[in-house]
């Protein structure tokens, strides 16, 4: 079990030697500038853009689920970007690029995947 100290220490632990840094202010405004002004400069339908360009400017949360089924119970840091200023333009070029996942010879859907991929090239 991991009680609410234990937990504020472990994600302030992580967010310190992790690959994060504070800021001293919101950064989000110039993010939204720059994302709308790569989305006005394609060649996109004016639709597209419309859906594309950020209208609000919510932070994206970071928070840890527990694993508990580890030593010492590490967090899985997650972070929410719904609602973010690059959250829309992500899904859209997500979407874009769905058929074209796990079609290359490098893929490796999951763990089970890598294993009978190691293991067929042993038996060659």
């Amino acid at each position: 079990m991991l009680n609410k100290e234990d937990y504020i220490h472990k994600m302030n632990e992580h967010l310190s030697y992790g690959s994060y840094r504070r800021v001293n202010s919101n950064p989000i405004p110039k993010v939204i500038k720059q994302v709308k002004k790569a989305i006005m400069e394609t060649n996109l339908e004016d639709k597209i853009k419309k859906k594309l360009i950020p209208s609000c400017e919510v932070i994206p949360r970071i928070y840890g689920l527990p694993k508990i089924h580890k030593e010492g119970v590490p967090l899985r840091p997650i972070v929410n970007t719904i609602g973010s200023p690059t959250y829309e333009l992500a899904k859209y070029v997500a979407k874009i690029l769905r058929p074209l996942v796990g079609n290359t010879d490098s893929f490796i859907k999951d763990s089970s995947d890598f294993l009978k991929l190691i293991r067929n090239k042993k038996g060659r």
